[in-house]
């Protein structure tokens, strides 16, 4: 008999495009703050999580602190789009962009 290696979480990912892509923005989210302070003290609340590949139970955690704190991200990378303040550089204005457009796609399907 042959044994596969892959978990529950990685097959599921493989099957289903949606569920790579939120994962992977969720990466994006914990990302964008962690390389940088001054954004990591634009956010209201915690910052999010990290995550391993491997640590499905890191990847929970990582959904429900975006599911509890969805608005707080979303007005922060309002503000680094918008510029408010005038002193964010247009990476993080974009990537910003990027995040919103992804988090209110899932919103829609995932968080109401």
């Amino acid at each position: 008999a042959v044994v596969s290696t892959q978990s529950t979480g990685e097959t599921a990912m493989k099957d289903n495009p949606s569920a790579t892509k939120y994962f992977l923005t969720l990466d994006a989210v914990s990302k964008f703050f962690r390389k940088s302070y001054k954004r990591n003290a634009a956010l209201n609340s915690s910052r999010p999580p990290s995550a391993s590949e491997t640590r499905w139970n890191m990847k929970s955690r990582q959904v429900r602190h975006l599911v509890e704190n969805c608005r707080d991200y979303l007005d922060c990378f309002t503000s680094i789009k918008n510029n408010v303040g005038g002193n964010w550089d247009a990476a993080s204005q974009i990537t910003a962009s990027q995040l919103i457009e992804e988090i209110e796609s899932f919103e829609n399907c995932i968080m109401t």
